[in-house]
């Protein structure tokens, strides 16, 4: 059984990795705003019209 100062620490590196390649990829994202336009629409949320029809919004500021 490894002890739990041992289990922590490796949290923590996984924590830090998986951090590190979050921020790696959304900045590769922001440069290539122009040409993943594909990826872009599909992270736009539908909002449904009071005339039902529906609009894309994008949930980043």
């Amino acid at each position: 059984m490894p002890n739990s100062m041992t289990l922590i620490a490796q949290l923590g590196m996984l924590i830090k990795c998986v951090s590190l390649c979050l921020i790696g990829v959304l900045f590769w994202m922001h440069r290539n705003m122009l040409r993943i336009s594909v990826i872009d629409q599909a992270l736009r949320w539908p909002i449904v019209n009071p005339d039902s029809s529906l609009t894309y919004v994008y949930p980043r500021t």
